[in-house]
């Protein structure tokens, strides 16, 4: 037989039959557990702030040093970035310089120093060690790479006489950056103004001041003329494998046709002839015919940031003085 409850109802003022309260127990339970949770991350809150194991200890500890040379690393990278451009930059102009072309451009990777700033503790030692693979394999490529320049273009003391046949002096004696007027490639015509390929560098000198040949070679002409128009007086010798070099709009000619000049060599002197506004050599090289830009053979007399220099005003744009 089912045992049944009763409570006085004091609005009714009778016994009424209990029913079990689930709204009141459900909010009962309801709240023991959320105190109950909140108790347990308290706890857990205050045990992980005021107590840490020897393993906590260390990656906090690992993660404060990464933080606070993060920084330094950053910087680090950014100078070796600068470096490397830098390194780039030069390697691209020596190869212009012994294969009178340009050097194909590659791919620039920057997903390293992106790997070392934005990886966490566990992946920071792979990506360090995969730094280090790679720059001992970048290592021996540059000993190799090296090693086989050095043999290949290092000179011997039987290649000395060679080396001085091709066209590597300035042929202006005592020469200054500031004596350089004009470049090779697009230039102003002093004449009608309009643009016009300049096949050759215009050199300002005084009147008078000598020439120099630009290396050894044979005279293949020795031209001097009457009329005011055209490249006036001029000189032209053959040097090794194709080379020749032009000197025009001279005043006296020192040599002639068929003889052996020597680097160096004095073999006319700076003028105005033919069509000419001003004392100057207009000095042209040409391989197998065909004109190419001089300042890639000035090697001699100047240094190397000198050529940089050299290199930049030749590419503007300016008068010509023939």
């Amino acid at each position: 037989m089912a045992r049944h409850k009763y409570y006085y109802n004091p609005r009714t003022l009778r016994y009424e039959l209990a029913r079990f309260p689930w709204a009141t127990w459900f909010f009962r339970v309801a709240g023991v557990a959320i105190v109950s949770v909140l108790f347990f991350y308290g706890l857990l809150l205050l045990v992980n702030r005021f107590t840490e194991t020897e393993l906590e200890h260390k990656l906090r500890t690992e993660n404060r040093a990464l933080k606070n040379h993060r920084g330094t690393i950053e910087y680090e990278l950014n100078n070796a970035r600068a470096a490397l451009a830098s390194l780039s930059g030069k390697d691209k102009e020596i190869y212009q310089r012994i294969f009178l072309t340009p050097k194909a451009e590659e791919a620039e990777d920057t997903g390293d120093a992106q790997d070392i700033l934005q990886t966490d503790l566990e992946g920071f030692h792979q990506v360090v060690d995969r730094l280090i693979s790679q720059t001992d394999v970048t290592y021996a490529k540059a000993s190799l790479a090296s090693w086989n320049f050095a043999q290949l273009f290092w000179p011997k003391k039987e290649d000395v006489s060679e080396l001085q046949q091709y066209p590597t002096l300035i042929p202006i004696q005592d020469f200054k950056l500031s004596q350089f007027v004009c470049g090779f490639g697009e230039q102003l015509n002093p004449f009608n103004k309009l643009l016009y390929h300049h096949e050759g560098v215009d050199l300002e000198a005084e009147l008078g001041a000598p020439v120099l040949a630009a290396g050894d070679g044979r005279v293949l002409a020795a031209v001097r003329q009457t009329t005011p128009y055209g490249e006036g007086n001029y000189v032209e010798i053959e040097h090794i494998n194709g080379y020749r070099t032009r000197y025009e709009h001279l005043a006296e000619i020192s040599v002639q046709r068929g003889q052996r000049v020597q680097q160096g060599q004095v073999i006319a002197q700076v003028g105005m002839t033919g069509e000419a506004t001003a004392p100057h050599l207009h000095y042209m090289v040409l391989k197998n015919g065909n004109p190419i830009n001089p300042v890639l053979f000035f090697t001699e007399q100047i240094d190397e940031r000198s050529w940089i220099q050299l290199a930049e005003i030749g590419k503007q744009v300016k008068q010509a003085l023939d």
